[in-house]
């Protein structure tokens, strides 16, 4: 029985790799030296391209800092990257509060509008 699993598991990878609808499908002109854009980078675009990006950070970066309650923009008005403000808001906020959720959601389902409970009323 195992050698059934390990037979049609590699069937199944040869099926993938020869059919041309997958998206792990591969011709003979799929290889890493293969040109996907026409035109190179020069330093003068790779300068502009720098600019513009720099650019959109700052913008992100002040939308951020200007969204926050200034205590909390206080403690990350340093950061260089939108990036690595975001990654450090969501580290610090993304933490949930098991038991205040099953508080607020046990609150929410027993709510009630006119002798009927929620569900109920918006149904009929």
């Amino acid at each position: 029985m195992a050698d059934d699993d390990h037979v049609h598991s590699t069937n199944s990878a040869v099926n993938v790799e020869s059919n041309p609808q997958s998206p792990y499908f591969l011709t003979n002109v799929d290889h890493p030296g293969v040109l996907l854009v026409s035109e190179k980078l020069s330093n003068t675009k790779v300068a502009v391209l720098f600019s513009s990006l720099s650019k959109c950070n700052t913008i992100v970066l002040s939308r951020l800092l200007n969204s926050l309650f200034s205590k909390i923009g206080q403690s990350v008005i340093y950061v260089d990257s939108s990036h690595v403000m975001w990654l450090e808001l969501k580290e610090r906020f993304s933490q949930g509060n098991r038991p205040r959720i099953f508080e607020l959601q046990a609150a929410i389902s027993a709510l009630y509008q006119e002798h009927s409970d929620v569900s109920t009323y918006f149904t009929d």
